[in-house]
C-alpha cells in the first residue's frame, strides 16, 4: 500500500484548500483576489504562505495543514499520531502569526488580516481544544461566506485588486529565493534540535 509522505500530503491539502477558496472567488466575481503559495522575504526572514484571500473585509492569511490524528491539549500544545506515543508538533497558529506580520509589512498595518489555520483532517481525527483561528477544510467555505461583507465591506473591487497586485509584486518566485528559504528552515530546525541536546 502506497503511503504518501508528509510533504506530499501537504501538497494535496493545499490543492484542496485552494479549490475551496477558488469556489468563493468564482461565486463573488471581482470581490476577491486569491494568491496561493506566496513567498515573502526580507534580509532576515522568509515566509511561505499557503493562501491569501483578499476581499471586501480584508485579507485572510491561511496556513493549511494535513495533520492526521491531531490532538490539542488545554495548554494549546499540538500533538499528532495515534496510540500511546503521539508526537509534539509545531503550533501552526504561531507559525501563521509570522505570516500575518509579513503580509502586513507589504500591505500596511492598517489592513485587517485574519489568520486562519485550515486542517484537512476529519472531524473524527481532531481531538482536544483547537484555538479560534483553526477551522476544518470542510467548514472553510461556510466560514468565509458568513464573514463576507459585499456592500458594507471596507474594500471595493479596485482596492482588492490593488492589494493583490502589491502582494504578487512582492512574491519571490525565483529558484534562488526558494533555496534561501529552505536553507533558513533547515538552519532553524537544526538550531531547535541542538537546543534539546
Amino acid at each position: 500500500v502506497f503511503e504518501p509522505s508528509g510533504r506530499e500530503r501537504g501538497w494535496v491539502a493545499e490543492d484542496q484548500v485552494a479549490a475551496i477558496l477558488e469556489k468563493i472567488v468564482q461565486r463573488h466575481p471581482g470581490e476577491y483576489c486569491l494568491i496561493n503559495n506566496l513567498l515573502l522575504q526580507d534580509t532576515k526572514h522568509s515566509s511561505e504562505i499557503d493562501h491569501v484571500l483578499i476581499g471586501p473585509e480584508g485579507a485572510y492569511v491561511i496556513e493549511t495543514k494535513a495533520y492526521r490524528h491531531v490532538f490539542i491539549n488545554t495548554e494549546g500544545t499540538w500533538f499528532s499520531g495515534q496510540g500511546d506515543h503521539p508526537v509534539r508538533i509545531n503550533d501552526p497558529v504561531v507559525q501563521n502569526r509570522g505570516h500575518v506580520k509579513a503580509i502586513k509589512a507589504i500591505l500596511g498595518h492598517d489592513i485587517p488580516c485574519a489568520p486562519l489555520v485550515v486542517l484537512t483532517t476529519t472531524r473524527e481525527d481532531l481531538r482536544g481544544h483547537p484555538p479560534k483561528p483553526v477551522v476544518l477544510a470542510e467548514d472553510l467555505e461556510a466560514l468565509i461566506e458568513v464573514l463576507h461583507a459585499p456592500s458594507g465591506g471596507r474594500f471595493n473591487s479596485q482596492q482588492v485588486a490593488a492589494l493583490g497586485k502589491r502582494l504578487q509584486a512582492a512574491d519571490r518566485t525565483d529558484p534562488a529565493a526558494w533555496q534561501e528559504h529552505l536553507r533558513r528552515i533547515e538552519a532553524k530546525q537544526a538550531a531547535a534540535i541542538a537546543s534539546f541536546s
